[in-house]
Order: C-alpha cells, then sequence, then structure tokens
C-alpha cells in the first residue's frame, strides 16, 4: 500500500514537470514568431526603430550623420524660432537696498525746567517753526521778572544820583574848590552805580529769556512723532533722553541711503563727477515702477573695512509723500551705458560645460553651435561679445533638439526687447535686474 502510493506522488511530480516546460516553450514561441508581427501591425514606428537598432546597429554606426542638411539619420528639419542679434546702447543701472532718512529731523527738549500745564500738539500732526507745542508753569519766573525790573528801579535810582553827585564834584573841581581825590571818588562811585543797572538788566533779561523757554514751540516745520510726555509731567533741562519731548520730521525732503560695494566706487565716482548728476530711481518692494526719483549726492570718504561697501546717498523729492522716513527702498543709479552693444535675447543663450554658446542660423538653414562672451545680462536682453555678428540668425527656441549642423525651420520673431537709453535728468530710468548692493551681485 504505501509503495503504491509513492508511485502515485512520482508520476503527479512528473507531471507537473512535463507541463511547465511546456508552457516555457509555447511563451518562447509566442515571442520570437507571433509577437513581431502583431507589433508591426499595431507599433509600425516602435517596430521599425526595434528592427532598425537590432539589425541595423552595424550599418548606422559605419555611415553615422549623413551629409549636410539633416541632423541624424532619417531625422526631419527641426522647427526652431529664430531672432536677429541687433546693435542698442543699453544703460548701466547698479541697484542697491537701502532705507530713507529726513534731511531736517528734530528732537525737542526742555530748555528749562518746569510742571507741564498744557499740551497743545496731538501724535501725527503737522505743524509750522514757532507753533507752541508745550506750555510750562511760568508763575514762577514771572515773579522774578517783577523782582528785577523792581531791582533795576532801585538801582537806577541810586546810580542817577551818583551821576548828578560827580557832576557837582567837575564844577567844583573846575572852581579849584575840589580836590582830584575827590573827583575821583565820584567819577568810582557814579561807575560803580551805572554798572549795577547793568548787571540788573542783564538778570532781566535772563529771566525774560527763561520765560520765553515756559513755552515749548516748534524749531521746524513737519510732522509731530510719538508723544513721550503729557500733561502734569515735569520736564528738566538737563534732559538727554533720545526721543526727548517728541520728534518732528519733514517728510517733503528725504535722502535715499544705501551703501555700494568697492569694486563699483569708481564708477559712483564718475558718476558723481559729471556735470548732470545720475538719477537715482526709489521704489519699495512690490512696485512696479519706480514712487520717486532723486539725485545722487553724497559717496562716503572712507571705505568700511569690515563690509568693504561705502556708503552713498541720494537726495529725494518726496513733495507728494510717497516715501516714508525708515522705509527700507531699492535705489537704482545709472551710472554708465554699453554703447553699441550687440545684442540677443537671452533665451537664445545656452549653457554647456565649455560655458555660454548660441545656435547660429545660415541661410542655407542650417545650425552652427557658437560659444559666447556674456558680458551682461539685463531683463530679457542679453550683452554678447563679438562671436555675433550684427544682423545674424541665433535660435530663440528649440534648441533641445539641435545639433550642430543640423537643418532647421526657421520661424522670425521680433528683435530682442528694447532697453530704453538713459532718461533724462529728473526721469525714473526702469527697475534693472543688474544689481550692485553688498549682499548681490552685479555684472
Amino acid at each position: 500500500m504505501g509503495v503504491w502510493r509513492h508511485d502515485q506522488m512520482a508520476m503527479a511530480m512528473v507531471k507537473r514537470v512535463f507541463y511547465g516546460l511546456l508552457i516555457v516553450l509555447i511563451g518562447v514561441g509566442l515571442y520570437f514568431f507571433a509577437l513581431p508581427p502583431l507589433m508591426a501591425r499595431w507599433f509600425p514606428s516602435t517596430a521599425s526603430a526595434g528592427h532598425e537598432g537590432g539589425q541595423g546597429a552595424n550599418r548606422a554606426a559605419g555611415q553615422g550623420q549623413t551629409a549636410q542638411g539633416t541632423g541624424r539619420r532619417g531625422a526631419p528639419p527641426a522647427a526652431v524660432v529664430v531672432a536677429v542679434a541687433s546693435q542698442q546702447t543699453i544703460p548701466i543701472f547698479k541697484t542697491s537696498v537701502g532705507f530713507m532718512e529726513p534731511v531736517d529731523a528734530a528732537v525737542v527738549r526742555a530748555r528749562a525746567t518746569g510742571l507741564i500745564t498744557a499740551v497743545k500738539v496731538v501724535e501725527g500732526q503737522t505743524v509750522k517753526a514757532g507753533d507752541v507745542l508745550f506750555q510750562l508753569d511760568d508763575a514762577a519766573i514771572k515773579i522774578q521778572i517783577e523782582r528785577d525790573q523792581a531791582t533795576i528801579a532801585r538801582d537806577q535810582a541810586a546810580a542817577d544820583f551818583q551821576t548828578a553827585d560827580l557832576a557837582r564834584a567837575k564844577t567844583l573841581a573846575g572852581q579849584g574848590n575840589d580836590t582830584t581825590q575827590q573827583l575821583q571818588t565820584a567819577q568810582s562811585t557814579a561807575d560803580a552805580a551805572a554798572a549795577t543797572v547793568a548787571l540788573d538788566k542783564a538778570q532781566l533779561a535772563a529771566d525774560q529769556l527763561t520765560l520765553s523757554y515756559m513755552s515749548i514751540t516748534a524749531p521746524i516745520d513737519g510732522r509731530v512723532g510719538v508723544l513721550n510726555v503729557s500733561n502734569g509731567d515735569t520736564v528738566f533741562a538737563t534732559d538727554t533722553s533720545a526721543g526727548g519731548l517728541l520728534t518732528i520730521t519733514q517728510p517733503n525732503r528725504l535722502r535715499a541711503s544705501f551703501s555700494i560695494p568697492e569694486r563699483d566706487l569708481d564708477s559712483y565716482r564718475t558718476a558723481l563727477a559729471a556735470a548732470n548728476k545720475p538719477p537715482v530711481a526709489i521704489s519699495v518692494t512690490g512696485d512696479a515702477k519706480p514712487r520717486a526719483t532723486g539725485t545722487l549726492s553724497f559717496i562716503d570718504s572712507t571705505v568700511d573695512p569690515a563690509s568693504g561697501s561705502i556708503l552713498v546717498k541720494a537726495d529725494v523729492d518726496n513733495t507728494a509723500q510717497a516715501l516714508w522716513p525708515g522705509q527700507y527702498i531699492s535705489a537704482s543709479v545709472q551710472i554708465g551705458a554699453y554703447t553699441d552693444a550687440t545684442t540677443v535675447p537671452t533665451a537664445a543663450v545656452q549653457q554647456n560645460s565649455n560655458g555660454p554658446f548660441v545656435f547660429t542660423v545660415s541661410d542655407q538653414n542650417t545650425v552652427k553651435q557658437v560659444p559666447v562672451t556674456l558680458i551682461a545680462t539685463i531683463n530679457d536682453i542679453a550683452i554678447v561679445g563679438p562671436e555675433v555678428s550684427l544682423g545674424e540668425k541665433v535660435v530663440v527656441e528649440g534648441q533641445l533638439a539641435l545639433v550642430d549642423g543640423a537643418t532647421v525651420v526657421p520661424t522670425a520673431k521680433a528683435a530682442p526687447g528694447t532697453t530704453p537709453a538713459a532718461p533724462p535728468a529728473g526721469q525714473a530710468p526702469p527697475l534693472a535686474t543688474t544689481s550692485s548692493t553688498s549682499t548681490s551681485t552685479s555684472n
């Protein structure tokens, strides 16, 4: 019984192996004999490519690329978009990050010690020079002035008497009835009385000046900032706090303060020395166009050795009050121009391991890969070296499908975007992509 069961198991194992081998043979046969015709019927291009790769590899390697007129064997001409290299004068702008600072700003402090009895200004108010801001308690100083006036009256009377006595002494001395010593004594007494009156008047003037300090007025026109005191506070003439009583800022005249890298110093010095000072376009983050235009006015006398930068300032007319003191800004300065530069669209310039290059298109519609010197990139314009000739066609779209010597079907495109020439003084230049700050690079 056990032997019989063992024989059955062996027979079942043989059947499984047989059927497995049969399935494998059928699969191999289908792969080699049935699949290629089906692929050729359903996917003719794929089958052709596979056939070409499987049977004609040596032939393709031997023949390589065909003669001029095609890229790779059998490849149709590539459709590309081309533009014509042009000649322009491109203004050079350097953009730096800085902030606005007021030309006139005054910290108002008390010039006399006293108690505030009236606050006659509110935060944010626009004031004129001479407007009363605070009133201090002036009762004590007024009493002192009355005392000064009484003292002057008393001492003036004494001085008048001494003057009259001196006149009598002179008369007697002229008649020989008085001695020289008596005359000198009368003269000295009269002079002392006059000096006492002068001293009293000086004290009165000092007290009257102190009385004027009891009314704290605006030293300049401008906008009032935060009030640091209120009614009932005591203020002191010795106060040296940073904010004082308040700060008045004149918003119509501002300066743009920013730093430039040391490498741009010579360019800025040349621009500042020109007869027409270069315009400075002032913008804030998110602006589509400059908010205001200023004029380059100052370059610091020393370079900061820690950062390698130099402080530069520009005067800005802020009558429209589009800018605010302390506001962070971008300052774009025109410091020169690329004269008669050869330009192509930025999209025409490609990069490989050897550097930048362009594809030029001949009259026979064949392309050539030309290495170029990339001088600068401004917006959508690339300034290139003499490797590209004026009027030469360059490919701006479709470069990925190209090889050196390939045939193309070009579609013309407009000339590269024109960057306007340097604007006249007082007009804002366009925002340039080239920048020159302590935190960014320039072309």
